[in-house]
């Protein structure tokens, strides 16, 4: 299991952020959806943590003001590179996924 941090955000927003214990990063976002903090309307990005970087427990598992990432992670900025690896990973999951359910409806 890996941790992963998100990131929510609609067009103009920022709806909070989350730490999460996952597989994959797919799983991560369906880790926020069952525990019920990821937001409506907003998009997600994330990528894994290395383990020096986990929070404390009591960070972990909810949802984050942009205060709270600031307490959490002071300074610290995330490469925009870094997003858009998230979001390729992201994709190619879902298209993955999606084609895994077409062949099981084909057969």
């Amino acid at each position: 299991m890996t941790w992963f941090y998100l990131s929510f955000a609609s067009e103009n927003k920022f709806h909070g952020s989350a730490v999460v214990e996952a597989e994959s990063l797919g799983d991560a976002v369906e880790v926020t959806r069952k525990i019920g903090i990821y937001p409506d309307a907003a998009e997600v990005l994330g990528y894994s943590l290395r383990p020096e970087d986990v929070p404390a427990p009591e960070w972990c598992n909810r949802l984050l003001t942009k205060a709270e990432v600031h307490q959490v992670w002071p300074g610290q900025m995330v490469r925009l590179g870094d997003y858009r690896d998230a979001q390729d990973e992201l994709r190619e999951i879902a298209e993955a996924e999606e084609r895994a359910k077409t062949a099981k409806w084909l057969n």
